[in-house]
């Protein structure tokens, strides 16, 4: 994810849903300023997120459902202040 999307800093949505293979986000997670939709559920291999996605200051919707393997959230995402939608079911 790092190489891929590292210069596309005005991303506003971003969908790796259903994807089975994801199951480590990178620590060096690009700087997506802008960054309002992060959907990720379905990602069912998915075991830990990054305390890195605490810098999505634009953030406002989280989608995690679905995400079998996570089975928690990092300290620091109490600081996610534009985050209005967090979706954790299934």
């Amino acid at each position: 994810i790092t190489k891929t999307f590292k210069n596309l800093k005005n991303l506003i949505n971003m969908r790796l849903l259903k994807n089975k293979t994801l199951n480590i986000i990178s620590k060096e997670w690009p700087n997506l300023t802008y960054l309002k939709t992060l959907d990720m559920s379905g990602c069912s291999s998915l075991i830990s997120l990054p305390n890195e996605l605490k810098n999505l200051s634009s953030l406002e919707e989280l989608d995690l459902s679905d995400c079998s393997c996570l089975t928690s959230l990092p300290y620091e995402f109490a600081n996610l202040s534009s985050l209005t939608t967090l979706s954790l079911h299934g």
